[in-house]
């Protein structure tokens, strides 16, 4: 068993947005990740890493309608942020450049 002090935090997270039709979607979860890559770029720490592990789409089924009414568009990315204690900042900027399209999907 390997015993030490955590110098990183592994983040995967998702971009989502929806919208009526598939182009709609797919172009506003677009900006989104533009948005939060740049965001990205502009925290000073010592350095993170990102890393795009998918792009989606599928459709919502509204249940009380009976049918599919709209798309959605997701971008998912993993992170390595370091030093770890620079995640807090991380998220939190995030989180300000775009809004409820964030979600976290776990973290290592």
């Amino acid at each position: 068993m390997a015993n030490g002090t955590p110098d990183q935090c592994r983040l995967h997270i998702a971009l989502n947005q929806i919208a009526e039709t598939a182009a709609d979607a797919l172009a506003a979860t677009a900006n989104m990740a533009a948005k939060a890559i740049a965001t990205l770029g502009e925290i000073e720490i010592e350095r993170c890493e990102v890393r795009t592990v998918g792009l989606s789409l599928q459709d919502f089924f509204d249940q009380s309608k009976q049918q599919v009414t709209a798309r959605i568009g997701s971008y998912q990315m993993d992170l390595i942020i370091r030093p770890i204690d620079a995640a807090g900042d991380v998220l939190a900027a995030l989180s300000s450049a775009v809004g409820d399209a964030y979600r976290s999907e776990g973290s290592t």
